[in-house]
């Protein structure tokens, strides 16, 4: 009985997203020209702070529909300077 539950909590954290995402390199560069783009928007007139910037980006993740914490580890591994564009002051 416990042996089935476990196999569907399992099934439903895999149907619900709760997996692991892999961010391939043309799916960064299309977040991050969306980011761009409404950074652009939002701060026309100001310089966005490191938290208004990480929100922006957590917007654009959302609805791309992936999971911040990924997409921020593979920006600071593959693209370590963007990653201090956002996450510095």
């Amino acid at each position: 009985m416990r042996k089935n539950i476990f196999i569907a909590c399992i099934f439903c954290m895999l149907i619900l997203g709760c997996a692991p995402q892999n961010i391939t390199e043309d799916q960064f560069t299309t977040i991050w020209k969306d980011y761009l783009t409404r950074e652009f928007k939002e701060s026309f007139d100001e310089k966005q702070s490191a938290a208004q910037r990480k929100n922006i980006l957590e917007s654009v993740l959302r609805e791309y529909s992936i999971q911040t914490d990924t997409f921020m580890a593979y920006m600071k591994e593959q693209h370590p300077d963007k990653y201090r564009t956002i996450f510095y002051e």
